[in-house]
């Protein structure tokens, strides 16, 4: 659990009262922020604090993710072992790891992993064609992430807290079946790349460094409209835009200020 909201803690607990008023009954807490152990209202002496699990450990988390049964010469495993290392014994560390390994067992995609010193200071993560499905909501703890590439994985929604890495300059994600709300708040994107004109943030007018938007679809709803367009003064390259018919009249059309993106085509 992440939630540090008092409110929401309070909601779930008049819920769970609801369910069962029995004594015997207990609930288990597992987070990565004693904020939450404050705000549950857990008392001091049931806090347990967790070890990091050893090096073998997260070795073997790595080594079942990414190669499964399959062989491994003695170069990979020494990477293996020492990126294991590196995850500094945390589980979720090695798994997402292992995951971003997963059908990637050459000597430069294992190196390129091998080189990271600092979890927290990743720049690039590429998981083009990982067998992963979600993403953890701590994912904001990556505080200087650059560029962030889900395309060609079973991701279909992100983590709202996304939308707090403020540093990110690329997101490529196709696959998604929406965005969440509040990637207005990522004003140094500069390269969206998505496939449907509906997974377009609301008030994309907001991303004014953004150069890279391949598609746009006209909506009807607040923030929507196709005057957002006329805020993204960087954009260049193709642009494909839907729903025209959702254009009131030309003063708005023209709120798009196309003739003045000489980089569009």
């Amino acid at each position: 659990m992440l939630d540090e909201n008092i409110k929401n803690w309070e909601d779930l607990k008049g819920n769970l009262l609801g369910i069962n008023t029995s004594k015997r009954s207990c609930i288990l807490i597992t987070s990565h922020s004693e904020n939450v152990a404050l705000v549950s209202e857990t008392p001091p002496d049931h806090n347990h604090h967790l070890k990091a699990v050893i090096d073998e450990e997260c070795w073997s988390i790595i080594k079942e993710r990414a190669f499964g049964n399959s062989p491994l010469s003695p170069e990979l495993e020494a990477i293996g072992r020492d990126i294991a290392h590196r995850c500094r014994g945390v589980p979720l560390v090695a798994t997402v790891i292992g995951g971003t390994m997963c059908n990637k067992w050459d000597r430069d995609e294992c190196s390129f992993i091998h080189m990271v010193r600092d979890f927290k200071g990743f720049r690039v993560l590429k998981f083009g064609s990982a067998n992963i499905g979600s993403l953890a909501e701590s994912i904001d703890k990556l505080k200087h992430l650059r560029y962030f590439d889900i395309s060609r994985t079973y991701i279909r929604r992100l983590p709202k807290s996304i939308t707090q890495l403020y540093p990110l300059r690329l997101l490529r994600c196709f696959e998604l079946e929406q965005l969440p709300g509040g990637m207005k708040n990522l004003v140094n994107l500069r390269h969206l790349y998505i496939s449907d004109g509906r997974h377009v943030p609301v008030e994309v007018g907001c991303l004014t460094s953004l150069e890279m938007l391949p598609v746009f679809k006209v909506g009807i709803e607040r923030g929507r409209g196709i005057v957002e367009l006329g805020f993204l003064v960087e954009l260049r390259g193709e642009l494909v835009i839907d729903g025209l018919e959702n254009v009131r009249d030309k003063e708005e059309a023209r709120g798009a200020r196309l003739w003045e993106k000489k980089k569009l085509y």
